[in-house]
């Protein structure tokens, strides 16, 4: 996912410069547009709910949000990890309620002109390997021991902070 988004991103600045169009102008338009719509409609009519738990059989989780807020709650036994890709978006997911699984999972996050709020519990082990182009990774967590939940993932004027509590 890392080598597309970034791919992506090399094709549209050579198209760019090719075609004597500006980037910036391009997505300084859209983030200026966003801002309007969500001004006008409001942060919290457009921000989705959504509860993952083991009732339904899943191990992993595989999200893509665009100009959709969200706040996701998982609730998973044996927990792999998944992708998780959020476009104009962010939000909170919120792993506290997962069980990892015996050898630890691991999280792509892609975070485009958005963020996101991780929360683990304290007995995890996070370690990250990123990206990011004018955006970040913060990893706020304490534990050095326990099961280790890996996250990877490309931040594009966004970022990502990973908390536990």
């Amino acid at each position: 996912m890392f080598k597309i988004i970034v791919g992506i991103f090399f094709v549209l600045f050579g198209l760019s410069i090719l075609l004597n169009f500006s980037l910036f102008k391009f997505f300084f338009s859209f983030l200026i547009i966003y801002i309007g719509i969500r001004m006008i409609m409001g942060a919290s009519c457009c921000t989705k709910k959504k509860e993952l738990n083991e009732e339904k059989d899943i191990k992993d989780v595989n999200e893509v949000m665009i100009f959709s807020p969200v706040e996701m709650v998982l609730k998973l036994n044996n927990f792999t990890g998944g992708k998780i890709v959020m476009i104009f978006s962010g939000g909170k997911i919120d792993l506290r309620g997962c069980i990892l699984e015996k050898d630890g999972a691991e999280l792509e996050i892609v975070s485009i002109f958005g963020g996101a709020k991780v929360i683990v519990p304290k007995s995890w082990k996070v370690t990250v390997d990123g990206a990011s182009v004018i955006g970040g990774y913060d990893n706020l967590t304490s534990a050095s021991k326990g099961p280790e939940l890996r996250i990877k993932g490309v931040s594009i004027f966004g970022g990502l902070t990973i908390h536990n509590q």
